[in-house]
């Protein structure tokens, strides 16, 4: 029997020039593999970086760095 593995929710912070810019709330799909003993989703840079110039476009052709954080920032 197969066992679904649902997508986590992934918190990213974006920072801009060294500062923090924003929070965005990621739910995409990414691949799902073993992960040394673990069940785990990979994803593509690629998606990511679309997803969050299509959420924020003011980030396009600026150099943004992109952290997986840890907390909700309220």
């Amino acid at each position: 029997m197969k066992t679904k593995v649902p997508p986590p929710v992934l918190l990213l912070d974006i920072m801009l020039n060294g500062r923090f810019f924003c929070q965005l709330r990621y739910t995409g799909r990414g691949r799902l593999e073993w992960l040394g003993e673990k069940l785990g989703y990979v994803y593509n840079e690629a998606s990511i970086r679309s997803f969050i110039e299509r959420m924020r476009p003011s980030l396009r052709g600026k150099d943004y760095k992109v952290d997986f954080a840890k907390q909700r920032v309220i």
